[in-house]
């Protein structure tokens, strides 16, 4: 049940890596990923949180209770992500602004 969330410190290079707008083409919104005061912020409509690494691309969204897990081109760059909750299992969001 509920049990804290194993978290680790994301360094300036990988919140430079993930934060960006990421779009769903399934729900039509952009889940936009910010820098903020040392961490990411995740603001969707007029919801926003923290978003916290869990493990390698795998991030946690504390107001959505959801899941990221982030998808990397041959480069290494990141394309988009994976939003896994409860209730949703493997809805794709591309990056915007990814090459």
């Amino acid at each position: 049940p509920d049990q804290p969330i194993p978290t680790r410190a994301l360094s300036a290079s990988e919140r430079a890596a993930y934060a960006g707008d990421y779009y769903s083409d399934e729900l039509e919104v952009i889940y936009r990923l910010r820098e903020h005061d040392g961490g990411l912020h995740l603001t969707v409509n007029a919801v926003s949180g923290s978003v916290r690494a869990r493990g390698a691309d795998h991030l946690r969204w504390s107001a959505g209770g959801a899941d990221f897990l982030f998808t990397r081109d041959w480069s290494g760059a990141i394309e988009g992500f994976s939003l896994q909750s409860e209730s949703v299992q493997g809805l794709r969001f591309r990056k915007l602004d990814c090459d």
